[in-house]
């Protein structure tokens, strides 16, 4: 849902200034680009992943030993599910304990995780990671991704700008502008102004929207987790899951601080995905 609130407006809101600037452009057009736009997005955003995985990640195809076991660990998950689609199974060539899920049919585990992790540690984390594809949160995450390619291109030469200039200075034509608006362009009664108020706003507006829109997207983020140790935890392998949680907070310090995981975690504390499985298995009273 959220990605077709940010699909619509922000083509909606692009489509409004140029047509406010004079191009052509009728409401037909505009419901058919939007439409178009979000069903590109929907479809192409899976290869999207790939391509930028393909570009930065370090994954590679497992060998023969540890294809025969990830296969054998992921079979068994598998089966008890409804997700009967190929699985794509990769290894990322990290020593750190790291999975996850991408695009519509990919799932990579670390090089450490296999190292560290029991067997049935790795079929709960395979269990969390299988739930990200059968809800389709991979592609919904794409799509959105791939939405905000076209606005972050075109808010691009806004955002060179707005880096040359102080705050201040960008306060102050925001303030001129609003008088502008109020008092004079009324009385003046011209047209011609109108395509450069409606610019100028875009310019203060925008990134207001995308900074919300992000906020709520980590939001979104952080809910999906939940409820993907919630699925883990539905088909069996909930204890499993909590034993790989537990086990990867002793790599490392753990991000807790509650103001930044706010503000910017795509992922929830993870002491807080402990207490809500131990909380499922019945190992801890509800709060």
């Amino acid at each position: 849902m959220l990605f077709l609130v940010y699909a619509i407006l922000s083509t909606g809101f692009i489509l409004f200034v140029l047509k406010t600037i004079g191009v052509p452009i009728s409401p037909t057009q505009c419901v058919v680009i939007i439409v178009g736009w979000v069903l590109y997005c929907v479809g192409v955003g899976p290869y999207v992943s790939a391509h930028y995985l393909f570009r930065h990640s370090k994954l590679r195809m497992p060998t023969l030993e540890e294809e025969k076991l990830i296969d054998s660990l992921f079979l068994e998950v598998q089966q008890r599910t409804l997700f009967t689609n190929p699985v794509r199974l990769w290894i990322s060539e990290e020593s750190g304990l790291e999975a996850f899920a991408a695009g519509s049919r990919t799932i990579a585990i670390s090089k450490g995780m296999l190292k560290i992790m029991t067997h049935d540690e790795i079929k709960g984390i395979m269990a969390h990671e299988l739930g990200h594809l059968e809800s389709w949160d991979c592609r919904i995450g794409a799509a959105y991704i791939t939405a905000m390619k076209l606005t972050g291109l075109i808010w691009r030469p806004f955002t060179i700008v707005q880096s040359k200039i102080r705050k201040r200075f960008i306060l102050l034509f925001a303030v001129i502008g609003f008088l502008y608006f109020v008092y004079v362009y009324p009385a003046s009664k011209t047209t011609h102004t109108l395509p450069l108020i409606i610019v100028f706003c875009f310019i203060l507006v925008f990134p207001l929207f995308r900074r919300l829109n992000d906020f709520c997207w980590f939001v979104v983020s952080r809910f999906r987790e939940y409820r993907q140790d919630a699925f883990a935890f539905s088909i069996g392998y909930g204890q499993n899951l909590l034993d790989a949680l537990i086990k990867s907070t002793l790599d490392g310090d753990m991000p807790v601080n509650r103001y930044q995981n706010l503000m910017k975690g795509s992922h929830p504390i993870i002491y807080n995905r402990i207490r809500r499985l131990e909380k499922l298995l019945g190992l801890r009273d509800q709060d």
